[in-house]
């Protein structure tokens, strides 16, 4: 989670599943000084186990509890395999909605057009798009005013869409619409 030593997570993990499949209380192990005996298990891990079992912390558990998000907690008891197994990464944490609805570029708005000849055009992005003869183009609103003024484009309600007739009259839709 910390980026730390990946052999050192996965020593605690084997030492973990060899404690959970234990037939003997742990108690009973740790009073007969027997748990260097468990697979996985050596003294570092042992005196981390002790110190654990009789005063129900460690230090090194305190500092991660004060560095890890309180959420963080909650994920790791609802998939522990998972995550002490490697198959599970820690999931970020959720930026509150105000600063995002804050952060956030408005949009542009868009408009539908129906293509009388193809033709390019910069998107929301600024990237370029390519727009196909007889094919509907979403486009910014600016765009799509330019595409109807120059007469390569109805709007999709125009009746003339389904007959795919060209701007006949001379006049842009846009100046019939105003």
């Amino acid at each position: 989670m910390r980026g730390g030593n990946p052999y050192r997570a996965k020593a605690y993990s084997r030492a973990g599943d060899s404690l959970a499949a234990l037939a003997v209380p742990l108690d009973v192990l740790i009073a007969e000084d027997r748990l260097t005996e468990i697979p996985g298990v050596g003294n570092a891990i042992a005196d981390i186990i002790t110190k654990l079992q009789k005063t129900g912390s460690h230090p090194n558990l305190e500092k991660l509890r004060k560095e890890i998000p309180t959420f963080a907690f909650a994920e790791l008891k609802t998939m522990p395999d998972a995550i002490r197994q490697g198959r599970q990464v820690m999931p970020p944490q959720k930026a509150s909605t105000a600063l995002v609805s804050a952060a956030a570029e408005p949009t542009p708005e868009m408009q539908t057009v129906f293509m009388l000849r193809s033709a390019w055009f910069r998107d929301e992005h600024g990237q370029r798009k390519f727009a196909g003869q007889y094919e509907d183009a979403t486009m910014p609103i600016a765009a799509a005013l330019r595409a109807l003024d120059q007469c390569i484009a109805v709007d999709v309600t125009d009746p003339r869409r389904a007959s795919s007739v060209a701007c006949a009259a001379g006049t842009s839709i846009r100046r019939r619409l105003m």
